[in-house]
């Protein structure tokens, strides 16, 4: 899984504004002093010149480097989700207190953009629809065992609140996550 506002198609769904990001100022001028003339791009683009300059902020938004080097779809998978766990809020490492004081969004760092919009990105407490299709993807599962007698799981188990998306307005719904064990090497999972 990956951070949804690192994915390659955001800025077709958020509004990413580096340059309100705590430590921007900072980097920029270290990276401009060091005689980097890119320096503003580059802050916003490279991980790794980023970090140079301990412009930290910056890095945990940096579209994903390794895409192309790794299995694509497991990164990009599915729609983007403003609903996801994985989605950083608007106020996020934001430089300027009015974002989260005052709810300014014109000072954010990351905001959603759709349809002509802006709005705040909250903070998602619960997984989405979207999360949890892409572990039940990508991890394997076993059905609980049933009728009398059968035998229950013992590693562990806990429930999480799923996030169903309805246009913009989050209903919520239970889902049962249950750590069955490990086999083979794999941790076996079952959400119901």
């Amino acid at each position: 899984m990956l951070h949804e506002h690192c994915r390659w198609d955001r800025d077709e769904n958020v509004l990413f504004r580096c340059d309100k990001l705590v430590g921007y100022k900072d980097a920029l001028i270290a990276a401009s002093v060091a005689g980097h003339q890119d320096a503003a791009e580059r802050l916003c683009t490279e991980q790794g010149f980023a970090n140079e300059f301990k412009f930290e902020a910056g890095a945990q938004y940096i579209k994903n480097a390794a895409f192309n080097s790794i299995y694509a779809p497991i990164m990009d998978e599915g729609p983007f989700d403003l609903g996801s766990i994985l989605i950083y809020p608007s106020n996020a490492y934001a430089a300027d207190s009015n974002c989260w004081e005052k709810n300014d969004i014109s000072v954010c760092p990351l905001v959603a953009a759709r349809f002509g919009s802006t709005w705040a990105i909250q903070v998602n407490t619960a997984p989405s629809v979207g999360d949890v299709d892409f572990v039940r993807a990508w991890y394997p599962w076993l059905e609980e065992p049933k009728g009398p007698g059968a035998e229950k799981p013992t590693t562990g188990s806990g429930a999480v609140v799923v996030g169903k998306r309805g246009g913009d307005e989050a209903e919520r719904e239970l889902v049962r996550v249950h750590r069955l064990g490990v086999r083979d090497g794999n941790v076996l999972l079952k959400a119901s």
